[in-house]
Protein backbone atom coordinates (compact mmCIF):
# COMPACT_ATOMS: atom_id res chain seq x y z
CA UNK A 1 0.00 0.00 0.00
CA UNK A 2 1.25 3.24 -0.61
CA UNK A 3 1.87 5.78 2.09
CA UNK A 4 0.58 9.37 1.44
CA UNK A 5 2.95 12.06 2.50
CA UNK A 6 1.61 14.56 5.39
CA UNK A 7 -0.38 17.60 4.66
CA UNK A 8 2.64 19.47 5.92
CA UNK A 9 5.25 17.29 3.57
CA UNK A 10 3.58 18.95 0.60
CA UNK A 11 2.76 22.38 1.77
CA UNK A 12 6.43 22.64 2.70
CA UNK A 13 7.70 21.06 -0.85
CA UNK A 14 5.48 23.41 -2.88
CA UNK A 15 7.27 26.53 -0.63
CA UNK A 16 10.49 24.61 -1.55
CA UNK A 17 9.65 25.12 -5.22
CA UNK A 18 8.10 28.58 -5.43
CA UNK A 19 11.43 30.10 -3.90
CA UNK A 20 13.38 27.81 -6.63
CA UNK A 21 11.47 28.96 -9.77
CA UNK A 22 11.13 32.64 -9.30
CA UNK A 23 13.17 35.17 -11.33
CA UNK A 24 11.07 38.28 -11.50
CA UNK A 25 12.25 41.38 -9.74
CA UNK A 26 11.03 43.83 -7.25
CA UNK A 27 11.87 47.30 -6.94
CA UNK A 28 12.35 49.28 -3.57
CA UNK A 29 10.48 52.16 -3.47
CA UNK A 30 13.09 53.92 -1.43
CA UNK A 31 16.67 52.97 -2.77
CA UNK A 32 15.72 51.68 -5.91
CA UNK A 33 17.07 48.23 -5.64
CA UNK A 34 16.35 45.33 -7.20
CA UNK A 35 15.18 42.21 -5.21
CA UNK A 36 13.80 39.69 -5.97
CA UNK A 37 10.04 39.44 -6.31
CA UNK A 38 9.47 36.89 -3.47
CA UNK A 39 11.72 39.59 -0.73
CA UNK A 40 9.80 41.46 1.85
CA UNK A 41 11.95 43.68 2.86
CA UNK A 42 14.81 45.19 0.41
CA UNK A 43 18.64 43.55 0.83
CA UNK A 44 20.21 46.87 0.48
CA UNK A 45 18.17 49.23 2.69
CA UNK A 46 16.00 46.83 5.01
CA UNK A 47 12.84 48.82 4.34
CA UNK A 48 9.77 46.83 3.51
CA UNK A 49 8.49 46.04 0.18
CA UNK A 50 4.99 45.34 1.06
CA UNK A 51 2.91 46.58 3.88
CA UNK A 52 0.87 43.89 4.02
CA UNK A 53 1.12 42.35 7.49
CA UNK A 54 -0.88 39.09 6.51
CA UNK A 55 2.32 38.60 3.91
CA UNK A 56 4.46 39.09 6.51
CA UNK A 57 3.09 36.73 8.84
CA UNK A 58 3.07 34.18 6.28
CA UNK A 59 6.73 34.84 5.57
CA UNK A 60 7.67 34.05 9.08
CA UNK A 61 5.97 30.93 9.10
CA UNK A 62 7.14 29.48 6.04
CA UNK A 63 10.68 30.37 7.36
CA UNK A 64 9.93 27.96 10.75
CA UNK A 65 8.52 25.76 8.52
CA UNK A 66 11.02 25.18 6.25
CA UNK A 67 14.00 25.41 9.02
CA UNK A 68 11.62 22.37 10.82
CA UNK A 69 11.38 20.70 7.47
CA UNK A 70 15.44 20.39 7.11
CA UNK A 71 15.34 18.96 11.01
CA UNK A 72 12.22 16.92 10.08
CA UNK A 73 13.84 13.87 11.00
CA UNK A 74 13.87 14.60 14.91
CA UNK A 75 9.85 14.83 14.49
CA UNK A 76 8.95 11.71 11.91
CA UNK A 77 5.56 11.55 12.38
CA UNK A 78 3.36 14.34 12.05
CA UNK A 79 -0.26 13.93 12.48
CA UNK A 80 -1.79 17.31 10.96
CA UNK A 81 -1.50 20.96 10.73
CA UNK A 82 -3.71 24.07 11.48
CA UNK A 83 -3.71 27.92 10.75
CA UNK A 84 -5.58 29.98 13.06
CA UNK A 85 -6.47 27.52 15.70
CA UNK A 86 -7.52 28.44 19.50
CA UNK A 87 -5.96 27.01 22.17
CA UNK A 88 -7.89 28.57 25.19
CA UNK A 89 -7.95 31.83 24.81
CA UNK A 90 -4.96 32.56 22.73
CA UNK A 91 -5.15 32.01 18.47
CA UNK A 92 -2.21 30.36 17.44
CA UNK A 93 -0.62 31.56 14.19
CA UNK A 94 0.44 27.83 13.03
CA UNK A 95 -0.10 24.39 14.74
CA UNK A 96 1.99 21.31 14.21
CA UNK A 97 0.30 18.14 15.98
CA UNK A 98 2.69 15.36 15.94
CA UNK A 99 2.60 11.61 17.10
CA UNK A 100 2.81 10.52 21.17
CA UNK A 101 0.47 13.70 22.05
CA UNK A 102 2.96 15.89 21.04
CA UNK A 103 1.95 19.55 19.32
CA UNK A 104 4.47 22.44 18.46
CA UNK A 105 2.43 26.09 18.84
CA UNK A 106 3.44 28.79 16.71
CA UNK A 107 2.92 32.70 17.54
CA UNK A 108 3.68 35.36 16.44
CA UNK A 109 5.41 37.78 18.73
CA UNK A 110 4.14 41.46 17.90
CA UNK A 111 3.69 42.85 21.52
CA UNK A 112 5.76 41.49 24.44
CA UNK A 113 3.01 42.11 27.11
CA UNK A 114 0.86 39.12 25.99
CA UNK A 115 3.38 36.75 25.91
CA UNK A 116 3.29 36.14 29.22
CA UNK A 117 0.13 35.73 29.39
CA UNK A 118 0.06 33.38 26.14
CA UNK A 119 2.31 31.21 28.13
CA UNK A 120 0.02 30.91 31.17
CA UNK A 121 -2.60 30.24 28.94
CA UNK A 122 -0.81 27.16 27.53
CA UNK A 123 0.21 26.42 31.19
CA UNK A 124 -3.88 26.47 32.35
CA UNK A 125 -4.64 24.01 29.15
CA UNK A 126 -1.47 21.48 29.43
CA UNK A 127 -2.70 21.04 32.75
CA UNK A 128 -5.77 19.30 31.23
CA UNK A 129 -4.20 17.72 28.63
CA UNK A 130 -1.45 15.12 28.46
CA UNK A 131 0.09 16.67 25.37
CA UNK A 132 3.99 17.75 25.37
CA UNK A 133 4.13 21.52 24.13
CA UNK A 134 6.75 23.20 22.39
CA UNK A 135 5.37 26.69 22.07
CA UNK A 136 7.30 28.41 19.15
CA UNK A 137 7.57 32.56 19.73
CA UNK A 138 8.34 33.89 15.94
CA UNK A 139 10.31 36.89 15.78
CA UNK A 140 10.76 39.80 13.08
CA UNK A 141 14.36 40.90 13.38
CA UNK A 142 15.79 44.21 11.74
CA UNK A 143 19.34 43.77 10.55
CA UNK A 144 20.11 47.40 11.56
CA UNK A 145 18.23 46.72 15.16
CA UNK A 146 16.17 49.78 15.15
CA UNK A 147 13.12 47.26 15.15
CA UNK A 148 14.40 44.65 17.70
CA UNK A 149 12.31 46.16 20.75
CA UNK A 150 10.37 43.03 20.94
CA UNK A 151 12.40 40.95 22.03
CA UNK A 152 10.64 38.69 24.61
CA UNK A 153 10.85 38.20 28.30
CA UNK A 154 9.42 35.90 30.33
CA UNK A 155 9.46 36.28 34.05
CA UNK A 156 11.31 33.37 35.52
CA UNK A 157 8.49 31.76 38.14
CA UNK A 158 6.21 31.56 34.44
CA UNK A 159 9.20 29.82 32.41
CA UNK A 160 10.05 27.66 35.55
CA UNK A 161 6.22 26.95 36.34
CA UNK A 162 6.29 26.23 32.39
CA UNK A 163 8.92 23.98 32.37
CA UNK A 164 7.32 21.52 34.94
CA UNK A 165 4.42 20.97 33.08
CA UNK A 166 6.74 20.24 29.89
CA UNK A 167 6.34 23.10 27.97
CA UNK A 168 9.34 23.97 25.80
CA UNK A 169 9.44 27.24 24.78
CA UNK A 170 11.48 28.59 21.57
CA UNK A 171 12.10 32.01 20.26
CA UNK A 172 12.27 31.74 16.55
CA UNK A 173 13.90 35.05 15.00
CA UNK A 174 14.42 36.41 11.40
CA UNK A 175 16.52 38.81 10.43
CA UNK A 176 14.69 41.42 7.59
CA UNK A 177 17.80 41.84 5.16
CA UNK A 178 19.66 39.66 3.10
CA UNK A 179 19.60 36.07 1.26
CA UNK A 180 16.96 34.59 3.70
CA UNK A 181 14.16 37.02 3.35
CA UNK A 182 11.86 35.84 1.13
CA UNK A 183 7.96 34.84 0.61
CA UNK A 184 7.45 32.32 -1.37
Amino acid sequence: MEEKSPKIHIELKSIKNKLKNTYRYKKCKFCGHKNHHNYIYCEKCSKPLTTDQEKIKEWLIQKYLLQFLERISDHPDIVATRRKSKIGKVEFDYIIELADNNKILLYIVQEEKKIADIVNEVIDYKKNNEEKIRLVFLLLLDQSGQNNSIIPHIDSKIAENAKNYDIEIEYFGVYTYGENNYLG
